[in-house]
């Protein structure tokens, strides 16, 4: 009885915890597309590695609210296309803004002059 207690434990919290790993990310590249939606931003990174992507996440872009802390560094770096190189994006693992696209957590900028 205590193994199968100890099993179903330690299935619950491998459950718990890959629940929440599955966050997208990409590095490199740059924003090649972006669109308004739902009072925000979606964008789309081309030339970058991704991995991580979350099931929910079926169009491989990001997305960010217009009051978001990145909805100004987003815009500014598709204004400096390949001048720029994105260095970090990762994602909440969320799609609440629009279907198919991941709620962005976190986005790092370079300049590549």
């Amino acid at each position: 009885m205590k193994k199968i207690l100890v099993f179903n434990a330690v299935l619950l919290s491998l459950f718990a915890w890959s629940n929440g790993a599955f966050a997208g990310e990409s590095r490199g590249g740059y924003i090649s597309h972006i669109a308004t939606v739902n009072g925000g931003i979606v964008f789309q990174i081309t030339g970058g590695v991704e991995s991580g992507r979350p099931s929910c996440n079926t169009s491989g872009r990001f997305a960010a609210y217009k009051d978001s802390e990145h909805y100004q560094a987003i815009l500014t770096a598709f204004q400096m296309g390949r001048q720029i190189t994105l260095g970090w994006v990762l994602g909440l693992g969320t799609c609440t803004m629009t279907y198919g696209t991941e709620d962005v957590r976190w986005i790092e900028i370079n300049r590549t002059n």
